[in-house]
């Protein structure tokens, strides 16, 4: 009897183990932003700009921080340049407004506005087109962008006037 109950409870507890590390090799969040976090772009300090927090997690469960979307974009695009060999998980932003993280392939950024970011011109986050419509029109924004629309060209421009490179 105590030889059942050692298999079954053995058995129960490997399902558990399993269970547990599966759910965390897919738990993939952004981590939090502290006063020792740079932005690998730029080098700024990033724990100030809580509007423009975006994150890149990785497959190894490590993240990087940066100050606005323009850094983080410069990163995704052209990893290359910036020495970037790890294979990105997911990517987030903040919600201007509501501050809250979300993945930024389903976000709404809105070119062109009267708020300018940490370094400048940016791309302000929305998690709701609706909202952005509105910070549009409210801040004479230009354009709003979904995540696939935004190019290596519009990355260049808004961190360079001269054109020069991201």
């Amino acid at each position: 009897m105590k030889g059942k109950f050692f298999i079954v409870s053995a058995g129960i507890l490997f399902i558990l183990v399993i269970t547990a590390a599966w759910t965390r090799a897919d738990d993939c969040r952004p981590l939090a932003v502290t006063k020792d976090h740079k932005c690998p772009a730029c080098g700024m300090r990033v724990a100030e700009f809580t509007h423009w927090h975006t994150q890149m997690v990785y497959e190894d469960g490590t993240n990087d921080a940066f100050c606005a979307v323009k850094c983080l974009m410069a990163v995704y695009l052209d990893p290359g340049k910036f020495k970037t060999k790890k294979k990105v998980k997911a990517l987030y932003a903040k919600d201007y407004y509501s501050l809250a993280w979300h993945d930024m392939k389903a976000m709404f950024y809105v070119e062109g506005s009267d708020i300018t970011g940490p370094m400048g011109k940016d791309l302000v986050p929305f998690s709701d087109k609706g909202q952005a419509n509105g910070f549009l029109k409210d801040h004479n924004g230009l354009k709003i962008y979904g995540f696939e629309e935004i190019t290596p060209e519009l990355i260049q421009k808004l961190r360079n006037k001269k054109g020069k490179g991201m």
